[in-house]
């Protein structure tokens, strides 16, 4: 018997159903890195 929250936001964030939809191969997207070893990008170490 607990009484429900007050929020002072009303508006509800509206959501879409889930749909697979085609993406680029990993080919496609090392294609446009600057440096890959073929399967990720190869990155300046910071640290």
């Amino acid at each position: 018997n607990v009484e429900p929250l007050y929020g002072p936001v009303t508006h509800v964030s509206p959501t879409r159903p889930d749909e697979v939809k085609r993406t680029c191969t990993r080919d496609e997207v090392l294609a446009n890195a600057p440096e890959t070893d073929g399967r990720f990008f190869i990155v300046p170490r910071i640290v």
